[in-house]
């Protein structure tokens, strides 16, 4: 039972990580676009006015 038990937690630990990256929403303060990943300078309009938020979590509803 412990493979089970170490497979089930490692499973958890992923998916807790999956739902925390999915969360974080990037947004250029210049232009205004959103982007999932982190950037120096916005892929838009290459202002380094990048801001991190946190989005609803709810996969974009």
């Amino acid at each position: 039972m412990g493979l089970f038990r170490d497979l089930g937690e490692r499973v958890e630990k992923l998916k807790r990580q999956a739902t925390d990256a999915a969360s974080e929403t990037y947004v250029c303060a210049e232009c205004g676009a959103e982007f999932a990943t982190g950037y120096e300078t916005c892929p838009e309009c290459e202002s380094e006015s990048v801001e991190r938020v946190e989005s609803s979590g709810r996969g974009g509803q």
